[in-house]
């Protein structure tokens, strides 16, 4: 969508108060507001990850949280080694509460993998750390059985 098509969408033109009302509304009967997940075909958000980034980096962050948070073992396998479902784009509107335990959790495991991974040099692939999260945020709402609305995303290509 083009900035010109997204300045006649009804979200253009939307009251910021009223979002941030209809936002609340949501919150009150979900945990978390994300946007609609991509369902990957051919592999799994595993290999998706492997295919276009280093296998060693995606290895160790599992290494990583198995250390850190055992009990995420059974869902690194159902949710990354298995899942399909991506929620693109490392977006999610919740609670404070629940923002602040989410990043505890994130950082924890992103601060222990920039110790053991060397960083590419690659501008693109030095990124390294948005690609990871942007997979675990899905395990993450999916391990906690967190009560998900899901709704489109709009990429604005010419603003």
């Amino acid at each position: 969508m083009t900035g010109e098509e997204f300045k006649k969408t009804k979200l253009f033109k939307s009251d910021p108060k009223k979002t941030s009302k209809k936002i609340a509304s949501i919150l009150r009967e979900y945990d978390v507001i994300v946007g609609i997940p991509y369902k990957l075909k051919k592999y799994t958000l595993g290999i998706n990850y492997c295919k276009d980034h280093r296998k060693e980096d995606w290895d160790e962050t599992k290494k990583i949280i198995l250390e850190k948070f055992p009990e995420y073992e059974e869902s690194i396998n159902i949710h990354l080694e298995n899942g399909k479902l991506f929620h693109i784009g490392n977006m999610m509107l919740c609670s404070k509460k629940l923002f602040d335990e989410y990043h505890t959790w994130i950082f924890s495991i992103l601060f222990e993998l920039e110790k053991r991974i060397t960083i590419p040099t690659d501008q693109y692939q030095a990124r390294v750390f948005g690609f990871i999260s942007e997979r675990l945020i899905n395990m993450y709402i999916y391990h906690n059985k967190l009560k998900i609305k899901s709704v489109p995303i709009y990429k604005i290509t010419d603003v």
